[in-house]
């Protein structure tokens, strides 16, 4: 990623209105689907995995239900981080367009949890607690397991096949690695920790996260104090 784009990005990102939800990325049997579900219990949120996100992309009059429900000015906001934040190979792309248009408008709907499909790729950070959940490769093989009654053999080359295609929708679409611990703002463990004690940890994390930013809103937009002057004297 060039530096002129990164500006372009920067930019758009202190633009982007006012909203905010949670992301979560996850390795292939971490449980990450699961904490997904648990954080929207306790918000009262809605859960959008891939399946969901790629249903609404799919279909034409549920993806544009959802967009036209947003402000003019919103929507020319998504277009133009749309086309910022999606690699120049792949920005032509009309199924990768779609449902980052979709992703988007959901999220300023407001009262969503993103599980998969790059979410915490397409939200800008300062709009979103964004969550990689992650786990032994042995935990994960025996949580699947018992999950999905498969052999061990079986899960271990289910996990490195759908963690490589993972990764690889990732790097193909948003340039970015999924395995980077400084894209997310919470790692957690989804098997040492369990997934109660994660879903709580990620919802402590929306409520401070989002009052910090509303802090650092107002800071940014206070008047500078005189010069000779001590602010708050």
């Amino acid at each position: 990623m060039n530096e002129e784009r990164k500006r372009a990005i920067a930019v758009l990102e202190q633009q982007a209105p006012s909203f905010f939800t949670a992301c979560i990325s996850r390795e292939t049997g971490s449980r990450g689907r699961t904490i997904g579900n648990v954080v929207a219990r306790k918000m009262g949120w809605t859960l959008y995995d891939q399946e969901l996100l790629e249903y609404i992309a799919r279909v034409e009059h549920a993806r544009q239900e959802v967009f036209e429900q947003l402000s003019p000015d919103a929507r020319d906001w998504i277009i133009a981080w749309r086309d910022a934040i999606l690699a120049e190979d792949a920005a032509g792309e009309d199924y990768i367009r779609r449902l980052v248009q979709v992703v988007l408008s959901v999220a300023m709907t407001g009262k969503a949890v993103f599980v998969g499909r790059g979410a915490c790729f397409i939200v800008p950070r300062v709009r979103c607690v964004s969550v990689r959940v992650i786990g032994s490769l042995e935990n994960r093989v025996t949580y699947l397991c018992q999950r999905e009654r498969m052999s061990p053999e079986a899960a271990e080359e289910y996990i490195r096949r759908t963690d490589g295609q993972r990764t690889e929708f990732v790097r193909r679409y948003f340039g970015r690695d999924p395995q980077d611990p400084h894209n997310y703002d919470l790692i957690l463990d989804g098997g040492a920790l369990g997934e109660e004690l994660c879903g709580e940890l990620i919802v402590t994390a929306i409520h401070g996260k989002q009052l910090y930013q509303e802090d650092r809103a107002r800071r940014q937009t206070r008047p500078s104090p005189v010069p000779g002057t001590t602010e708050g004297a």
